[in-house]
């Protein structure tokens, strides 16, 4: 479908994941979309996941959590980002950096109801 979807790869004994969660259940309710979802994969549950988006899920990985945008199932970006190399780029994952990262202001735009849309083109 014409959707994207920010995903969070996470794992329940990551602080930091533990620690993200009240942001990215904020940034959903604010950024929902109809062509704007968010969701949770918990990778400590599914390694075969982890695996499939080389996500490294050891204690002493910089890569939890891990939030991914698919447009139409493809991968277009992630946080942290990682090198050709596999070298994981270290990210504070706040608020503005994943909204600006993500673009989130301008996926996230609620689309105008037709009253809005009227009165918009009446004030031109």
């Amino acid at each position: 479908k014409n959707r994207d979807w920010i995903i969070e790869f996470y794992t329940t004994w990551v602080p930091s994941c533990n620690d993200f969660a009240p942001l990215l259940a904020e940034l959903s309710l604010k950024y929902t979309t109809p062509t704007l979802k968010f969701g949770k994969v918990d990778v400590g549950r599914y390694p075969k996941v982890a695996e499939k988006y080389h996500i490294d899920t050891s204690g002493s990985t910089w890569q939890l959590p891990t939030l991914i945008r698919f447009s139409k199932g493809e991968e277009v970006a992630r946080l942290p980002q990682v090198s050709a190399s596999g070298a994981v780029e270290k990210v504070n994952l706040t608020k503005d950096v994943v909204v600006n990262f993500f673009e989130l202001k301008k996926l996230g735009k609620k689309p105008e109801s037709k009253k809005q849309a009227e009165e918009s083109r009446k004030a031109k």
